[in-house]
């Protein structure tokens, strides 16, 4: 909003007057929004000022405030290019931290396992040779200090021409023994005969 303070009629102002006084309002306006004055003559140049001036008796002085609207918001301008990339910082190296203090001695573990030995029992052989002839049963028994935890049976063959086919029919544990019998498979020449040990795993 402009104001206007004035000591006396305002003459009116020629044109090169008129020039001047817009060519001084806009140095003044560019530096500064405050108010500003001018002293007019009744013929001749206004004069300009800053300040609140003391005009002569043959001039008048008037006074305004000039400060423009804020404009619309510019357009978003394109977007920059990607500066380069920076340098690569130092390298870290923190403190190397205390000692943790020695922890609590855990509790002792079951016993390991025990030695465990293999005790084979006696052979037992059949008597003929035809299909499905058995042997006798084979024993192996762990000692009274000792604890069967397993075992199994093995067969053999003897014989001077066409071998017989030995199966294991039977084994089994028994208490603190192992058990173990043969049959033939398919029958062998005459005089040929199969044999069944049984073995037992005696742990300590």
């Amino acid at each position: 909003m402009s104001s206007v303070i004035t000591r006396r009629a305002v003459p009116v102002v020629g044109f090169a007057a008129a020039v001047a006084l817009v060519a001084g309002l806009l140095a003044i306006t560019q530096a500064s929004a405050k108010t500003i004055y001018a002293c007019v003559p009744s013929s001749g140049s206004p004069h300009i000022f800053s300040k609140k001036p003391k005009c002569k008796a043959h001039e008048s002085r008037i006074s305004w405030t000039s400060k423009g609207e804020p404009g619309s918001e510019g357009l978003q301008g394109p977007q920059g290019l990607a500066g380069p990339t920076g340098a690569a910082g130092a390298a870290g190296k923190g403190v190397t931290g205390a000692v943790g203090a020695t922890g609590h001695i855990g509790v002792t573990g079951p016993e390991g396992p025990t030695v465990v030995s293999r005790i084979s029992g006696v052979a037992e052989e059949t008597t003929g040779t035809e299909l499905g002839a058995e042997t006798g049963t084979s024993e192996a028994a762990c000692i009274d200090t000792e604890k069967l935890v397993g075992g199994g049976a093995q067969t053999g063959v003897e014989s001077s021409g066409a071998d017989p086919v030995p199966a294991i029919v039977q084994s089994y544990p028994a208490g603190s023994k192992w058990i173990a019998q043969a049959a033939v498979l398919k029958a062998g020449d005459a005089g040929s005969t199969i044999s069944v040990t049984a073995y037992a795993l005696c742990a300590k």
